[in-house]
């Protein structure tokens, strides 16, 4: 009796575990690599107080560069991207230039099973989700390489999802066999360990794989959505109707 109780205690555990749901999780945090906005820019500017702002952006985005921190959630299928971490912030000028530089704000969910991206942002008062076929994505693969921690990475490129003529840059490590990777960035061969994008690199700072949770995110109305270029002519709208005021 004694060991048939044993055997059905082991039948119930080895599927408890086999049933258990695991998530992963990459801790992100930002460096600037020089100046975000060139100072040759802000010499030329002639309005005193917009190249004060200017030069404040410069200073506001290195002085705080440990005061952010980004966490990717994923599966095998679905990821969410957002800000978790936010040290010392008093919300004053300078962090609130931080916030609107690297999108801080923005909350990205990403389907690799659908291929799609929608990136929850603050516009005029309103949340839109922003949504973006990830098959109108190509990278331009490369053989270059180099160590990030424990992992050999691999460069991939690619314009900018918004401005054409702006190159990101991706470190992704073929070992971690997951498409994702910071911000609306993914589809890769591998999870992206290091972007950079506008002379701001995002990198990762801590890595957990096969953590014991549930995929759990608050994604609201995610089925309402609308693309980049639609956002784009609502705001290029509410700027004519508010100049004509």
């Amino acid at each position: 009796m004694k060991k048939t109780f044993i055997i059905i205690i082991a039948f119930i555990n080895f599927y408890t575990i086999k049933g258990q749901k695991t998530i992963n999780k990459v801790e992100y945090s930002y460096r600037i690599n020089n100046d975000f906005i060139q100072q040759e820019i802000i010499e030329k500017e002639k309005d005193e107080g917009l190249r004060r702002n200017l030069q404040m952006m410069n200073t506001s985005i290195k002085n705080n560069q440990n005061k952010l921190s980004f966490q990717l959630t994923f599966t095998e299928k679905e990821s969410i991207y957002s800000l978790t971490k936010k040290l010392e912030l008093d919300f004053d000028k300078e962090m609130m230039f931080v916030l609107a530089l690297t999108k801080a704000k923005d909350v990205v969910y990403t389907n690799l099973e659908e291929k799609y991206t929608l990136r929850k942002v603050s516009v005029l008062g309103e949340e839109f989700n922003v949504k973006t076929n990830l098959e109108a994505i190509s990278w331009e693969m490369t053989q270059e390489q180099k160590l990030i921690g424990k992992y050999i990475c691999f460069k991939a490129v690619k314009n900018s999802l918004f401005k054409k003529d702006l190159k990101i840059e991706a470190w992704y490590a073929p070992s971690i066999s997951f498409g994702f990777g910071p911000k609306e960035y993914s589809g890769l061969p591998g999870l992206i360990l290091e972007l950079t994008e506008n002379n701001i690199t995002y990198f990762a700072k801590e890595i957990k794989l096969n953590v014991k949770e549930d995929f759990k995110y608050d994604f609201k109305d995610k089925d309402k959505h609308l693309s980049q270029s639609k956002l784009d002519s609502i705001i290029v709208r509410f700027n004519n109707d508010r100049f004509k005021s």
